[in-house]
């Protein structure tokens, strides 16, 4: 609601957004120390205020032609107890896909835009280990693989389709 209107623009708003999202998982044990999960699930992520304005030297402008982000992904994995219990590991693999992906960039002018970006794939796996070390002693230890590419993403520039997305590196290492 634009309650500032001595410039004489009414910039009032109305934007609502409503979905579904399932979500499934399972998981087995088939041991004391050994369990198997699977997940499956549909996420919406709507636009924060900041991506729905366009911002430039002359204000802001409101980008209605911006759309939710929404995806699907699947995860299975199997998580382990060994030396008697002092050890716990962690393994999955996922899956997600992602239809109107929200990406954010700036123009050579300083315009700050978000727009959607079509469609992407993430796959990644992931790897975690605690241990206890001690009476007052743990230590932890992660390590997570990523590919997230675009998959249907084309600007006035070419088509993007293939290339990964900007600011996820493949690899993250964890330890404490």
């Amino acid at each position: 609601d634009d309650r500032y209107l001595a410039d004489n623009t009414n910039d009032t708003v109305k934007q609502g957004y409503q979905n579904f999202n399932p979500n499934l998982g399972i998981a087995y044990m088939a041991t004391k120390q050994l369990s198997f999960f699977a997940n499956g699930s549909r996420s919406f992520e709507i636009p924060t205020i900041q991506e729905l304005y366009n911002i430039d030297f002359l204000g802001a402008s409101y980008n209605k032609d911006l759309k939710p982000q929404q995806s699907t992904s699947v995860e299975i994995g199997t998580k382990m107890l060994l030396a008697g219990g002092k050890l716990r590991t962690e393994l999955s693999v996922f899956n997600i896909w992602l239809r109107d992906e929200i990406i954010r960039y700036q123009s050579f002018e300083g315009t700050a835009y978000a727009d959607n970006a079509g469609k992407s794939k993430r796959f990644g796996i992931e790897f975690s280990a605690a241990a206890i070390l001690g009476k007052y002693l743990t230590g932890q230890f992660n390590y997570t693989y990523a590919r997230f590419l675009f998959t249907d993403y084309f600007t006035g520039d070419g088509i993007h389709d293939g290339n990964q997305l900007p600011g996820i590196p493949s690899h993250v290492f964890g330890a404490g």
